[in-house]
């Protein structure tokens, strides 16, 4: 995705693991978490044969702007994904998503008690959380945990 920073570490595009984090600029715990994880990242992506592709500053204009919104289109990125014309990084994040086992998305709530929670979306064809997912999880130490069906959106 040219217009945001892309990381991998691992190298097998069959077993791959999207994790993206600040689609909400003033949500920054992802990227702290994402950095101390690294380490980890890169022992389970060769222990498992995995590709982890990371995308660590996905709303960078929110980020810079410390806004939840992406201030150039005034939007929440994290509710276009059904819309009939999302923006294009939301087009090109479905495309990129769509050829991943799993996503995960993490957030957290800056003005709650809750400091930090995960979105997984599993296509359908991957029903069973496993148990590298489950470690992933566990390992972010996620107040609670979201697990979506993303196999009904579409892949522009």
């Amino acid at each position: 995705m040219k217009d945001t920073h892309l990381f991998q570490i691992g190298n097998n595009p069959q077993k791959r693991v999207l994790i993206l984090s600040s689609i909400h600029g003033n949500e920054l715990s992802g990227l702290i978490i994402l950095r101390h994880m690294h380490a980890w990242l890169a022992q389970t992506a060769q222990a498992h044969n995995l590709q982890f592709d990371i995308l660590p500053f996905f709303n960078h204009t929110g980020i810079a702007a410390r806004s939840r919104i992406e201030p150039q289109s005034r939007l929440d990125l994290n509710r276009c994904f059904n819309q009939a014309q999302p923006p294009q990084i939301i087009k090109k994040l479905k495309k990129l998503a769509s050829n991943c086992q799993l996503v995960l998305d993490l957030h957290c709530f800056p003005n709650t008690r809750h400091a930090f929670t995960a979105l997984l979306f599993q296509n359908s064809a991957h029903t069973r959380v496993s148990s590298v997912n489950r470690c992933l999880v566990q390992l972010l130490g996620a107040d609670f945990i979201w697990k979506l069906d993303a196999s009904h959106l579409d892949r522009e």
